[in-house]
């Protein structure tokens, strides 16, 4: 595909995830034993937080603790305030770190929004927190800037992670060069990647450069995000967080039977996705919902046997 179109990594993967399924299902196998079998059958999940005060959060937090999450994204760039920014992650930490100790994982994530300096400043008002538990800072300046990031690297200590910057093998190779003696993170969506096969190649690069990863998801339904378990699973650098498997209730998203997949442990009080164990992707289609949901459809056929 990639000899005739270039680009357009997101409709691909839809055939690749497509060519993986029907793989596994002729097959009779799970698709993360046709990659090598899984290093784990479950894994726990990231809660995200919108960008709002600190005392809304909180309260967000305080519920979603009680629910099983202990991994928390929280979304920053709307509100330009960086002060406030950095007491968001102090006032979650003071608040709920005697409790989880180094169980509670955060993660602030800009999504492009700071300029370089923007996120210096950030960067070094976080940096006091760093002893306090596991953070790291994602994608604080623009994919366009390549440099900012390089830069940044270079003026912290804090781990980054790279999400819109992260598409190609060839980005995640470069992400990885200038990391030097740093344990920076990569995100992986399995969509953004163009599929199961294109993601198999950064997880190999990620591996080689012993970087960390977290799976991430996009605007997609239980299919896209299945798939993503499953390469979840086969990871052997997987991030030790909670993953965004339940984030938007995507996994359980009205078109699939997959809200099975997903439940508290009693053990560790954790809300954990395990994995499918059905051929393929392991999951199935509710096809009257499909149908009801549909807003376009467009039926391909073979014109020489037409």
């Amino acid at each position: 595909m990639d000899a005739i179109i270039p680009g357009n990594p997101q409709a691909k993967a839809a055939i690749d995830i497509a060519c993986w399924d029907i793989l596994g299902k002729k097959l009779g196998a799970p698709i993360y034993q046709l990659l090598g079998g899984p290093l784990r059958t479950s894994l726990d999940l990231l809660w995200p937080m919108g960008d709002q005060e600190p005392e809304k959060d909180k309260k967000e937090m305080k519920k979603k603790i009680e629910e099983g999450y202990k991994t928390f994204m929280f979304k920053m760039g709307a509100i330009k305030d960086i002060d406030m920014q950095i007491e968001r992650i102090a006032t979650a930490r003071e608040s709920f770190g005697k409790k989880l100790g180094k169980e509670l994982v955060i993660v602030p994530d800009a999504n492009q929004a700071f300029t370089k300096d923007e996120a210096i400043q950030l960067l070094r008002g976080l940096e006091p927190l760093q002893s306090k538990g596991p953070l790291f800072v994602e994608q604080p300046v623009s994919k366009e800037r390549p440099q900012d990031m390089i830069s940044l690297q270079r003026q912290t200590s804090i781990p980054l992670s790279i999400d819109e910057s992260l598409v190609t093998v060839k980005d995640a190779l470069h992400f990885a060069q200038q990391q030097g003696d740093r344990r920076d993170e990569a995100n992986v969506k399995v969509v953004k990647n163009g599929g199961i096969s294109k993601a198999m190649e950064t997880i190999g690069v990620a591996k080689l450069y012993g970087i960390p990863i977290l799976f991430n998801s996009m605007l997609e339904t239980g299919v896209a995000q299945a798939a993503a378990l499953h390469l979840a699973a086969v990871t052997p650098t997987l991030y030790p967080s909670g993953h965004c498997f339940m984030s938007t209730l995507r996994l359980k998203d009205v078109t699939t039977f997959a809200s099975s997949l997903i439940w508290k442990e009693k053990a560790s009080g954790l809300l954990m996705v395990h994995l499918p164990t059905g051929p393929g992707l392991g999951i199935s289609l509710d096809e009257e919902a499909l149908e009801t949901y549909t807003v376009d459809k467009r039926v391909i056929t073979d014109d020489k046997k037409a």
